[in-house]
This record gives structure tokens, sequence and C-alpha cells, in this order.
């Protein structure tokens, strides 16, 4: 019986240090498991957080972009009404050129008429009419005015 109390003994010792050791083991494994679970964590919380980043950026780029199309479409609208401005004044433009040449037309007509009048005048003066009366020479020139005017 002495073996056995012995040999229980050595067996009890060696469950002893089994458990220890499994203890040991188990240990490790929930601080490594630990280890692991915060390491996951923090690179979990550290994808939150640069994901959150990210969003806040794409948010901002957004805004930029519809700052950006609002001043394009204002651009667009300011050139257009330029573009209309340029348009009324070009046909202002030519609207001025055509009544000038409408006036120099009249001008020469008038400088023409002058000039006939003007003509008509030195031939009275001339003395074409010398031999008419007093009265007969308004009546004279008269029908020269006439004459040229037709003309």
């Amino acid at each position: 019986m002495t073996i056995t109390i012995e040999t229980l003994k050595s067996e009890l010792i060696q469950s002893n240090e089994d458990a220890d050791a499994a203890h040991s083991e188990l240990e490790q494994l929930r601080l490594h498991a630990f280890d692991s679970e915060n390491k996951t964590n923090d690179e979990a919380n550290e994808r939150d957080l640069l994901l959150r980043e990210v969003q806040e950026d794409l948010e901002r780029v957004k805004m930029e972009r519809e700052e950006w199309e609002s001043e394009a479409m204002r651009e667009r609208v300011r050139r257009e009404e330029m573009q209309n401005i340029f348009g009324q004044v070009e046909m202002e433009l030519q609207d001025a050129k055509n009544e000038r040449e409408v006036f120099r037309e009249e001008r020469d007509r008038e400088q023409e008429s002058a000039a006939n009048l003007h003509a008509v005048l030195e031939e009275f003066q001339a003395g074409e009419s010398n031999s008419f009366s007093q009265h007969g020479s308004a009546h004279s020139l008269k029908n020269l005015l006439l004459a040229h005017s037709e003309r």
C-alpha cells in the first residue's frame, strides 16, 4: 500500500503540476486573447476613425463641388448676359452706322441741291436773262429754280 500511496502522491503531484501548467497556459491564452481582442478593437477604432475622416473629406469635397458648380453657373449666366449686351451694342452700332449713312445720303442730296441752286444763281447773275424785264426776271429765276430742282 505504501507504493500505491507513493504512486498516488506522485500522480497527485504530477496532476497538480499539470493543472498548474494548464492553468498557466490558460492564463497565457486568456492574455493572448485579451491582447488580440484589444488589438482588434484598436484596429477597428482606427478604421472607424479613418472612415469618419474619409466621410468628412467626402462631405467637404461634395460641398466644394457644389460651390464650384454654383460659381460656374453664375459665370455662365454672367457670360450670357454679357453676350446679350454685346449683341445689343452691336445692333445699336449697326443702327447708328445705318443712320449715319442715311444722313450722309441726305447731306449729299442737300449739297447737290445747294450746288444746283448756286449754279442757277450764277446763271441768273451772269446775265443770261438780261433781256427780260424786272418782273420777267423774277419769273425767269423761278422757272430756272424749278428746272434745277427737278433734276
